[in-house]
């Protein structure tokens, strides 16, 4: 029989199970006692608060907020894709969305179907929640999107676990294994509870329910596979009902991914000692610095749009308004084909070729195909921007 590691029941408590097992039982939120607000973790919901409101007056600022937001959507959905083991990046998910668009291509990577539902989902979930109230069927519904297309993995696609699982290292048992979830039977009340919770409980700051939703997602498990994917969308579609928040232009997964031990280790907290103040400190941290992240990338971004204006400017002095429609262009497409370039500027393929090659002799484009005919170009400089980890941030 596995371990007894539960020291408080202040979140739930084990059972054991006939079969050997040992399975964890959350408690309904909000916790009771109930979180404790006083000192740091006050300043923190403060902050983390300020910092969201503080993007969204940014981003109107922006002369291509919508180009940025479509960007940190794909860096959440490979960020979150990367939290199950993929391995794939920005780079790599863009570049096959507009081959998959222009070849037709009905078979590609799992992951990269995956992480292009998942953006899919985010959008489409935030548009559902202006027409109807978060419910169990929309949590259905997005885990159909996620993966009712991806082959290998449909067969339980838009359906609520009915069976029992188990969280481990290779080889381990469910009587053996780290955590198990609460049983299959319990999942429809438990998540139809959490939200209850999420739509109703007005006497939690927003960004602390939310920490509390997504750690109960998380614990409940769902889904056979996927749990984790649907819990991290549910974060975007939630800071969505918030007034003067952009999510399209916040990646919490891409926090989480930089030490996924860390993430393990509060929510373990939760379960084992009752510690939600360390948990939401956590998720808090995860927000204030998320937020920090995008707007360094963002003014990155807007330097380099500086630098390469002027460049194009001495250099196609003709032209340089097309020039510098095409660079606000590759803002929110980074992966082009010489026919979408032709289409966005409004001229003949052959001009489009034309500049485009001129694009890569500047160091602008880079083609990434390797072929000589259906030839995609991807702007390097500014997804290697996406790619790397803050340095530092300007913002409130």
């Amino acid at each position: 029989m596995a371990e007894n590691k539960v020291t408080s029941e202040r979140a739930g408590w084990q059972e054991p199970q006939v079969d050997g097992s040992v399975v964890f039982i959350p408690k309904d939120l909000p916790p009771s006692p109930s979180i404790d607000m006083s000192g740091s973790l006050w300043q923190l919901t403060g902050e983390a608060e300020r910092r969201l409101g503080w993007l969204s007056g940014y981003a109107q600022t922006l002369p291509s907020a919508d180009s940025f937001g479509h960007i940190v959507l794909a860096k959440e959905a490979v960020y979150s894709s990367q939290l199950e083991g993929s391995e794939i990046t920005v780079a790599d998910l863009l570049t096959w969305q507009i081959r998959a668009e222009s070849e037709g291509s009905a078979v590609a990577a799992a992951e990269l179907r995956l992480a292009t539902n998942c953006m899919e989902a985010i959008t489409w979930g935030i548009a559902e929640l202006d027409r109807r109230e978060l419910g169990t069927d929309l949590l259905i519904a997005l885990h159909q999107k996620l993966f009712g297309t991806v082959r290998g993995r449909d067969g339980d696609a838009g359906r609520l676990r009915q069976s029992e699982i188990w969280i481990g290292p290779p080889g381990s048992t469910i009587q053996t294994a780290r955590y198990v979830p609460p049983l299959a039977r319990l999942v429809p009340e438990l998540v139809e509870r959490a939200m209850i919770f999420a739509n109703s409980d007005t006497s939690t700051p927003t960004l602390v329910r939310i920490a509390l939703f997504y750690y109960q997602l998380e614990t409940t498990f769902p889904f056979v596979d996927g749990s984790g994917r649907v819990a991290r969308l549910m974060i975007s579609l939630l800071l969505s009902r918030e007034r003067d928040v952009r999510p399209d232009l916040i990646s919490l997964s891409a926090f989480f991914a930089r030490d996924r031990a860390e993430r393990f280790h509060w929510l373990e907290r939760v379960r084992e000692r009752g510690d939600w103040e360390g948990w939401v400190s956590y998720f808090l941290r995860g927000i204030r610095e998320a937020v920090d992240e995008s707007v360094a990338m963002i003014n990155s971004a807007l330097k380099m749009r500086r630098q390469h204006v002027a460049l194009c400017e001495a250099t196609f002095r003709r032209s340089s308004s097309t020039v510098t429609a095409l660079l606000d262009w590759l803002l929110g497409h980074p992966v082009v084909s010489v026919d979408g370039v032709a289409q966005t500027i409004g001229r003949s393929f052959a001009n489009a070729n034309q500049l485009v090659s001129r694009f890569e002799k500047m160091g602008l484009l880079v083609e990434v195909t390797g072929r000589r005919r259906n030839r995609h170009y991807c702007y390097e400089p500014y997804l290697r921007l996406f790619e790397t980890e803050r340095t530092g941030a300007n913002g409130p």
